[in-house]
């Protein structure tokens, strides 16, 4: 078990979270989506393989600060992904430029952003977070515990205020499942359909890629 540094109560969560979905993704779903970013910042050939974690931040404005007529807005952001060690690298990288003493990274001149990841990827050492990865299919006891990690990966991601993906990714379309609720509050209403319910869906931001959801597994 393991204590996250920050409200983890579902109604009221006050931590964001982003699912960075790499390793296998890039040699086929996400390759496109890849050419294209690096296409479009003049590159023919892209320099990486993958779509720098600094897009992932581009949610993050300055318009919200003057929005809300202040300097700095303080967040916790969870990241879930199967690349712990070059996501750790892009961060440092991003915080030797724009970072602060304590460590967070300051995006656009007003967010400062603090980054948690899951407590098995603490060790730099780790290569792999993906289910499939990290030794022997019989090692029953390894696939164990990165089943519990990848599961409680899930939660926390459905349990945050806003979740940053993508759709490439099985889980991201799960996530996104996950983050939807019957919305008691609005009036049910005839849709094109018929009667349709009214339902909510928690803040989902796509990082790239298509923002129409398939079913999971699709």
């Amino acid at each position: 078990t393991f204590r996250l540094p920050f409200n983890y109560d579902q109604t009221d969560s006050d931590f964001d979270a982003i699912h960075i979905r790499r390793g296998d993704k890039l040699l086929d779903e996400s390759k496109k989506e890849v050419n294209k970013y690096w296409k479009s910042r003049g590159y023919n050939h892209p320099p990486v393989n993958y779509i720098p974690f600094e897009h992932y931040l581009r949610y993050y404005v300055k318009d919200d600060c003057v929005s809300r007529g202040v300097k700095t807005i303080n967040r916790d952001v969870y990241l879930a992904t199967d690349d712990p060690i070059i996501v750790k690298e892009e961060i440092a990288s991003l915080i030797k430029v724009n970072g602060t003493r304590d460590g967070t990274l300051l995006v656009d001149g007003c967010y400062s952003l603090k980054f948690h990841f899951h407590p098995t990827q603490s060790n730099s050492t780790a290569e792999t977070f993906h289910i499939q990865h990290g030794g022997p299919k019989g090692d029953c006891v390894s696939r164990y515990e990165r089943s519990i990690a990848a599961l409680s990966d899930l939660i926390i991601l459905t349990k945050s205020r806003t979740f940053i993906g993508e759709y490439n990714s099985n889980w991201g379309r799960l996530v996104r499942l996950m983050r939807i609720s019957m919305d008691n509050c609005i009036k049910i209403e005839k849709g094109i359909l018929g009667v349709n319910e009214t339902v909510r869906i928690k803040d989902v931001r796509i990082a790239f890629g298509s923002e129409a959801p398939l079913p999971s597994g699709l």
